[in-house]
């Protein structure tokens, strides 16, 4: 009998590691390629080569508990407009738009994405875990980034992990 609870034990102890590993592993964007230099540097050429200066954007950004979302209007390669707004959990939906400041609103253009990524990657001060970048099929901008949690110690810090979809592209 003493060696069935020892057994139980052991597999339950087993049971438990294995979960945590796949826990800590598992990894919802997957899919998404994981970004290097390269890939940074030629979808970067692709958007300029495309001649895109006239645009509006919807992007979200989702991190820790918060979500947001910003409007941009881009004209003559320049932010026009930008706005944005909270997610209300009591609403269940955005909150009221608000205008925001050139510089909040620079870093949703689509050459303010490919900024911020390519600070990310060079950024050793506050190391990722992992950055992906998705381009989307029909222009070629960023769809989804993903800059996974910051790394402190060689740990992962949760809640640092920063997911940002281009929801909505129109060329102008």
């Amino acid at each position: 009998m003493k060696n069935l609870y020892a057994a139980l034990i052991v597999l339950g102890l087993l049971a438990g590691m294995a979960g945590v590993y796949v826990i800590r592993n598992w990894d919802p964007y997957r899919d998404i390629p994981q970004l290097t230099l390269a890939r940074l540097n030629e979808s970067e050429a692709n958007w300029y080569a495309a001649g895109i200066l006239d645009y509006d954007a919807r992007i979200t950004v989702a991190f820790s508990s918060e979500r947001r979302q910003y409007e941009v209007s881009v004209r003559g390669g320049a932010l026009s407009e930008a706005r944005s707004a909270g997610w209300d959990d009591a609403l269940g939906d955005w909150g009221p738009a608000s205008p925001v400041s050139a510089e909040e609103g620079g870093f949703f253009t689509i050459p303010g994405l490919f900024a911020t990524l390519r600070s990310a990657l060079f950024n050793d001060a506050v190391p990722r875990e992992v950055l992906r970048m998705e381009i989307a099929s029909t222009l070629p901008h960023p769809s989804r980034l993903v800059l996974g949690e910051i790394l402190e110690e060689g740990f992962p810090v949760d809640g640092t992990e920063v997911l940002i979809e281009v929801l909505e592209f129109e060329r102008r």
